[in-house]
């Protein structure tokens, strides 16, 4: 079995770069058998709102503590019959380091894209944000990315979205 996490920024399209991997055969997470509505999307929903409600910064790496890391099993557990299943979310890019250490079955797809295309989609997007605030964020995740592909290369790939985008078959 093969878990692949397939992570970036925000301001990347990770779901279309998902939407390739699963044409290649990638399964989407099943939920946890405990309940329909305990699918990684909730877990990472979840997580994440319970970091902001403690006033913890929500832009860093971090290791969730014991019931984060049971609920997560719970969704492993529903998925043990997948060849190879996966999913794609920014948050899970603070989280590298707990996945990988999780489990040796984990292996990520680290999504990067141009400083311009973040500030492009900021422009674009109907949030407040600001030029500078779009390097910032951008600058953040792609450092974490390559601070964990440095640590990781055996586990990870490292891709830009604009050419898996124009190059789909490659």
């Amino acid at each position: 079995m093969k878990i692949v996490v397939t992570s970036g920024s925000p301001d990347t399209d990770l779901q279309m770069i998902s939407s390739l991997l699963r044409a290649g055969g990638l399964a989407d997470p099943r939920a946890s058998g405990k309940a329909p509505e305990d699918t990684i999307q909730a877990w990472h929903h979840r997580l994440m709102t319970s970091r902001r409600s403690k006033k913890e910064p929500a832009i860093s790496p971090f290791s969730p503590g014991k019931a984060w890391e049971q609920a997560l099993g719970d969704i492993f557990l529903a998925n043990l019959d997948q060849n190879c299943w996966g999913w794609a979310d920014a948050r899970s890019t603070w989280l590298l380091d707990f996945l990988s250490d999780y489990d040796s079955q984990f292996c990520f797809v680290l999504v990067f894209d141009s400083p311009q295309a973040a500030i492009r989609l900021t422009l674009l997007s109907e949030e407040e944000f600001t030029p500078e605030s779009a390097i910032d964020t951008w600058l953040n995740y792609n450092h974490e990315l390559l601070h964990f592909y440095n640590r990781n290369a055996e586990r990870c790939i490292l891709v830009n979205a604009n050419d898996c985008l124009s190059h789909p078959k490659a």
